[in-house]
């Protein structure tokens, strides 16, 4: 059955070994990826492997995304002026923020006005919380983000000063102070013990071998890149992300999940807004199964709710398997791992966590796959999930900032010494 289903795989998206291997492609839009219909997963296989990907017919969209305005909100914590929204006039929002900035001779005097208007202007969200700041007096608030984003715009320059093409550019952290960045992600103090005891009870996973001349990626079967708000729970996206991905090969349901229900739901060991630990998530989604965006509370990034009952069946229960360096035969930081982790990539979507610096919160949207990691500057450790890969050389990794970081929420990470900064053997995926 597993040779069967590599070889049908193989006929329908493996590319020739005889092609020049490229680079990957700039704009994640582009990627070769399976173009099956729907996808499933045959029986697991008598080693604990999961079988290979079999294609079939099935019309089954059951891609639930949106909910209803009951269904989105808690009684509690109703967001009255999402309800009663008003639209921000840019002109005026232009003028009140000119007119503050003007005011400060200090800040007049940066010589950033302008730019740092367009800046706020290019983001919704901004523009309310801007607008909101000044309306209720906050002055000192827009100052700091104004100063925050000049620091941010000589980080850039710094960054992209001695390159040939532009790797960095402004994002919506711009204005983002070090400690806000922070609280997006694990502290990595935290992660590595906590790591070795979530591979207990996994299940071993030795991978599909190491090399690849195939380019598979899985990101046209994903649902829109979410954003995790001002929570460190990455860990409960990148869980989440390679279950609605898995689900899908496995089990032709296209279905969004609920990161609420996970960050209600496990107990405060496996994860809060503080950080968590997705390979202890995986296994907690295994046991008890995972409920549906449409079947429960709205994501707030929130962690103070108790757990509510999923409003429709969850899903099965299923399995999770690690990929660990007792498995593989390869330390987790070694290229021979991660190899192997990216011969996995073109079967299941994994969740796996990284260090990072603080230039991974500018990465360019017209090169995403440039990143390099500075390993002597490490801010925290970041969840996230791995949709595919490319030559063996390179990952497709979904991040959970939103479409507008990277490129269109994704990037690609180098396999190698490149852009790892210190990768770990955290990998895992549930399957059915």
């Amino acid at each position: 059955m597993l040779k069967v289903g590599i070889m049908m795989l193989s006929s329908l998206i493996m590319l020739s070994k005889s092609m020049m291997k490229p680079e990957p492609p700039q704009s994640i839009s582009n990627v070769i990826s399976n173009n099956g219909d729907n996808i499933n997963m045959g029986a697991q296989s008598v080693d604990n492997r999961p079988p290979s990907i079999i294609f079939f017919n099935n019309n089954n969209n059951d891609d639930e995304t949106t909910l209803s305005p009951n269904e989105n909100t808690r009684s509690e914590d109703k967001d009255k002026n999402k309800e009663n929204k008003v639209k921000i006039d840019n002109d005026e929002l232009k003028l009140k923020l000119s007119s503050l900035i003007d005011k400060d001779e200090k800040l007049k005097n940066k010589g950033y006005k302008d730019e740092f208007i367009s800046y706020v202007l290019s983001f919704e969200d901004k523009k309310e919380d801007y607008n909101n700041n000044i309306n209720n007096g906050n002055d000192d608030k827009i100052k700091k983000k104004y100063e925050l984003y000049i620091e941010s715009d000589e980080y850039i320059n710094s960054l992209n000063k001695d390159l040939d093409i532009k790797i960095y550019e402004h994002t919506q952290f711009s204005d983002w102070s070090m400690d806000e960045k922070k609280s997006l992600l694990i502290p990595e103090e935290e992660y590595e013990s906590k790591r070795r005891l979530a591979l207990q009870s996994c299940v071993p996973f030795s991978g599909w071998g190491s090399g690849s001349t195939t380019a598979v990626t899985f990101q046209n079967y994903a649902q829109p890149v979410k954003d995790q708000r001002d929570c460190g729970s990455c860990w409960a996206f990148a869980s989440a992300a390679q279950y609605e991905l898995n689900y899908y090969l496995y089990k032709g349901i296209k279905q969004s999940q609920s990161e609420q229900f996970i960050l209600d739901c496990v107990s405060d060991s496996i994860g809060t807004c503080d950080g968590g630990w997705p390979t202890e998530t995986n296994k907690w989604l295994g046991t008890y199964g995972s409920c549906p965006t449409s079947s429960y509370f709205g994501y707030d990034g929130k962690d103070t709710w108790s757990c509510s009952q999923c409003w429709t069946t969850k899903t099965p229960v299923s399995k999770t398997a690690c990929l660990t360096s007792a498995s593989t035969g390869y330390s987790g930081t070694s290229s021979g791992f991660w190899n192997i982790v990216a011969n996995t990539a073109q079967h299941v979507g994994l969740s796996f966590w990284m260090n990072i610096s603080n230039n991974f919160f500018y990465l360019s949207s017209s090169n995403p796959y440039l990143y390099s990691c500075d390993s002597n500057n490490i801010i925290g450790a970041h969840a996230m999930a791995i949709y595919g890969e490319w030559y063996n050389d390179w990952l497709l990794v979904k991040n959970s900032w939103t479409s507008l970081w990277g490129n269109n929420g994704y990037f690609w990470l180098h396999t190698g010494s490149k852009t790892s900064c210190n990768l770990r053997a955290d990998v895992s995926f549930n399957y059915w």
